[in-house]
């Protein structure tokens, strides 16, 4: 089963999507910075009681903190960059195991030429191992929410 994105790696992705500095969002909860670094390096997580503030600052939901995120959340996220830095047969192999939604929103940001060549790719690998599928996911996903 495909790794997913950790608490920390959660809350500072939702934090940028939102377009809160970690100064602003320890401001919004009235906590210290260092509490919201803590987090978003996986030191300690969140105390319970502040989750819904947190939630409401994030403008999402709790579940939306602590639920996991996989490479189908893509077709969700709001800035999805043209996967510069990712060699085309990784993204071909990540999409082979990926929902059409994934894929219209992957090829929809980047470059006709290059989103024939990465279909060419896809076509030409065949049959795959999940594993390989699954770490080509986890870089994918790496990579935009970095």
């Amino acid at each position: 089963m495909l790794k997913s994105m950790k608490v920390g790696q959660r809350i500072a992705f939702l934090r940028k999507e939102k377009g809160l500095t970690g100064e602003k969002l320890a401001e919004c909860l009235g906590i210290s910075a260092q509490a919201i670094s803590k987090w978003e390096n996986e030191k300690c997580l969140p105390e319970t009681a502040i989750l819904p503030k947190l939630a409401k600052a994030l403008g999402c939901s709790i579940d939306s903190i602590l639920v996991p995120c996989t490479f189908e959340d893509i077709q969700y996220m709001e800035s999805i960059t043209a996967l510069p830095n990712i060699p085309n047969r990784t993204i071909a192999t990540a999409l082979k195991g990926a929902s059409p939604q994934v894929h219209k929103c992957i090829f929809a940001n980047m470059p006709a030429e290059r989103a024939k060549k990465i279909r060419m790719e896809m076509e030409s690998l065949g049959l795959i191992r999940i594993s390989e599928v699954e770490a080509a996911q986890e870089e994918v996903l790496a990579y935009m929410l970095s």
